[in-house]
């Protein structure tokens, strides 16, 4: 598994920051993968937004543009989307932040199937 991520990977992430505010839709249903499980390996502090470094990628089904859970101790944490995916590994964005709540590393992340 990689260390670092690539300048293109983070690159990619930091240009998906700009459209993942455009990203909200009125979700009637969703329901958990049980075959997209995760765990946070890192987070990277930006000036205009945090990167979220996970341990799984596309084989996992973390796909870009996938919106997932964070979750400790079964209690919600965030809300994230995936801005760039490889094979082994993943980077995404905080959509939402639960009240008095911070990511750390070895959270676990969920998959979220949206229903329109």
């Amino acid at each position: 598994m990689k260390s670092r991520l690539s300048a293109t990977f983070v690159l990619a992430a930091l240009l998906f920051a700009g459209l993942a505010g455009t990203l909200s839709a009125k979700v009637l249903s969703y329901e958990i993968r049980q075959d997209g499980i995760s765990a946070v390996k890192e987070i990277v502090v930006g000036s205009s937004a945090d990167l979220i470094l996970l341990d799984s990628g596309m084989d996992e089904n973390f796909c870009t543009g996938a919106i997932c859970l964070i979750e400790r101790k079964s209690v919600p944490v965030a809300e994230i989307i995936i801005a760039e995916s490889e094979a082994d590994q993943s980077v995404a964005l905080i959509t939402r932040l639960e009240n008095n709540q911070t990511i750390l590393a070895g959270d676990s992340v969920k998959l979220k199937t949206i229903t329109f």
